[in-house]
């Protein structure tokens, strides 16, 4: 009994050995020693999709590493971040999302299935995204100061396309209607394709869209563009003014989307995944090739500067979504 007691703890001792030392030597690894997956939390094709895949072709290509985006869409984000704030905070699921995740959904819902302020580590914004405000030919308008004075004259007679309740699409209207004083009727959508489409049709009267979405579009003639929803103007439409600069001061609707991973993820992986996107985002093929045709304007930050960002856009949205008394679906 006693050489069999003996010879048992000696197995068992030699196999937590080899289990330790397994262990080490995973943890020596450098990172990334296996694939690393991105989940979109929008669905195939858009722009945050898009996005996605061209950041994660750029990775791979540093990491040596397979990098693969899902998408995980629905519930204005919530889907997708809610798998990622439970996957394992190792650096092997990253997530790609827009503000409307951590800014806009605190707000918007009474509950979330995961924590916006504790949940995620922000990692950088990747891009700003610039929307322009489109006006169907039908209303008879042709700048910011005669959009206003028309929605006055008529109460709740313009419609207006969202890509989603509670999507910028939507609270970029509201601000709007907030600052101009005036009225607008909301049509909700799954998706600025649907939108678009029915605005062609002639079916609603105006949308916020992506300027690179519908950039060709304007320059051939075929949509009738009033502004630009961000502080700046947008660098491939320079003709086109601010909102701010045609008659609203002070109206800023600058989208981001932005690149976190759960909670409990490495310090030393966080700072590796953010030093290897901004060499990415430097990479003058990468800017040329992918970024200047969608226009996305690159916007590398570090985590701790992201994460003050979305402190103060979270206060900020949350004045107007409260004002406007919006409730998520």
């Amino acid at each position: 009994m006693d050489w069999f007691r003996t010879t048992s703890l000696v197995r068992a001792a030699v196999g937590a050995g080899v289990m330790l030392a397994a262990f080490t030597s995973a943890q020596a690894q450098p990172y990334p020693s296996k694939p690393v997956r991105i989940i979109c939390t929008f669905a195939a094709s858009g722009t945050t999709d898009v996005l996605a895949r061209g950041v994660a072709r750029q990775l791979s290509e540093l990491w040596g590493q397979q990098v693969v985006v899902e998408n995980r869409a629905g519930a204005n984000t919530q889907i997708g971040a809610e798998h990622v704030a439970k996957s394992a905070g190792d650096g092997y699921t990253l997530m790609v999302t827009s503000e409307g995740t951590f800014v806009m959904n605190p707000s918007l819902y009474d509950k979330l299935p995961y924590d916006a302020a504790s949940d995620f580590i922000p990692i950088t914004t990747l891009v700003e995204l610039k929307q322009v405000l489109i006006v169907s030919r039908k209303v008879p308008v042709n700048n910011i100061r005669e959009l206003i004075e028309f929605a006055r004259k008529h109460p709740g007679g313009i419609t207006y396309g969202t890509t989603g309740a509670g999507s910028s699409s939507h609270l970029n209207m509201e601000m709007l209607q907030n600052m101009a004083q005036v009225k607008l009727t909301a049509v909700h959508y799954r998706g600025a394709s649907q939108a678009l489409a029915d605005l062609h049709g002639g079916h609603i009267d105006m949308v916020f869209a992506a300027s690179g979405i519908v950039a060709d579009q304007y320059r051939a003639g075929a949509l009738k563009i009033l502004a630009v929803s961000s502080r700046t103007r947008v660098a491939g439409l320079p003709d086109l003014p601010t909102i701010a600069e045609a008659g609203l001061p002070g109206f800023d609707g600058t989208s981001w989307f932005g690149l976190f991973a759960p909670r409990g993820t490495p310090p030393e992986v966080i700072t590796k995944i953010h030093t290897d996107v901004a060499k990415a985002f430097e990479n003058a093929a990468f800017r040329k090739g992918f970024l200047d045709p969608n226009m996305l304007e690159p916007n590398i930050i570090a985590p701790d500067v992201f994460a003050r960002s979305i402190n103060d856009g979270r206060e900020r949205w949350g004045k107007i979504i409260r004002e406007a008394g919006l409730k998520g679906n």
